[in-house]
Parts: C-alpha cells; structure tokens; sequence
C-alpha cells in the first residue's frame, strides 16, 4: 500500500467519521410534539444520571390503574404541548450547583423566557414537582424550585407543593 493509498483512506474515515457526528448531534437535537389528550396526565421527567426517570415510570405506573398516563423526556417536550393536557407530574434532578440536567436546558429556557411575561397561558393546568438533588450543595433542588416557580407564574394550579428528595 502506496502513502498516497493510505492519505485516502484516512481522510475518507474522517469524513465518514464526521458525517455520523453529524447525524447523531441532529437527531439528539430533534424535538417531537406529542399528540396528548386533555384527560392524560403527562409525566415529565429530566435526568442526568436516569434516577428521575425510573421515579417518573414508577409513579406513572402506579398512577395508569386511575388514569391514562404518558412517561415523555423533557428533553422532547415543548412548551406548546402543556396547553393541551390539564394534569402535569415533573420529575427532575438538579445538576451541578443548581442548573438543569441536560434534558431540560432546552424547555427550562423556554419555560423562563414565556414566565417572565407573566401571562396566564397555563391557567388550564394542574401540576406537580419532584425534585431530586443532594443536600450537600447550596443549591438543593433547585432546578425543582425555578421550575416550580416558573410554572406557577404562568397561571398552572399547583396539586402540592414543591417536593423534595435528598439522594442520601
């Protein structure tokens, strides 16, 4: 094999090799927008290490004997989509010191910026928070609490209050 053989055969593999980051980075970003009744109750979760996931499947799974109920990612929910359910349940950890895992960046931005409007968009519903976190940082649960509070000035109805649960 010649050393021009072998140039062509790794700058091909790189463009293979980029190709297929590419693919894999758009295909993460895609969001759907779920088809959700208004009598199913959505059970959202954000999760870093997959600890709020297994909590949301759990609590929907014990919820589905009462009522219709779907398990959806934060990470490929939209804003919109609230508007045409009446009951959310979210359950979320909180990553570092106090920021959103990273499959609930992209809603939690988008939640803050309809809040700060401070309009009524989410009269209609009903919802709760979980928050997962570790008390030995300063900023315990709070992804739950913005959330909470993000929600909250949108007009939703909040079932209870914020919950909280320490790792430990």
């Amino acid at each position: 094999m010649t050393e021009t053989h072998r140039l062509l055969i790794a700058i091909v593999s790189i463009g293979l090799y980029m190709l297929w980051v590419a693919v894999l980075f758009f295909k993460h970003r895609k969001q759907y927008n779920y088809a959700v009744s208004g009598e199913e109750t959505l059970v959202v979760y954000a999760s870093q290490t997959g600890t709020a996931e297994k909590i949301a499947r759990a609590k929907a799974a014990a919820l589905s004997q009462q009522e219709q109920t779907s398990v959806v990612s934060m990470a490929s929910l939209k804003l919109n989509t609230l508007s045409s359910v009446s009951k959310v349940i979210f359950v979320v950890s909180t990553y570092g010191e106090g920021e959103p895992p990273d499959a609930g960046r992209t809603f939690s931005k988008a939640l803050k910026k309809a809040s700060s409007n401070q309009s009524d968009y989410l009269s209609h519903l009903s919802f709760e928070v979980v928050g997962l976190g570790d008390k030995q940082y300063a900023a315990f649960c709070q992804f739950a609490v913005t959330l909470f509070d993000n929600i909250s000035a949108l007009g939703a109805r909040a079932l209870s209050p914020l919950t909280t649960l320490d790792s430990g």
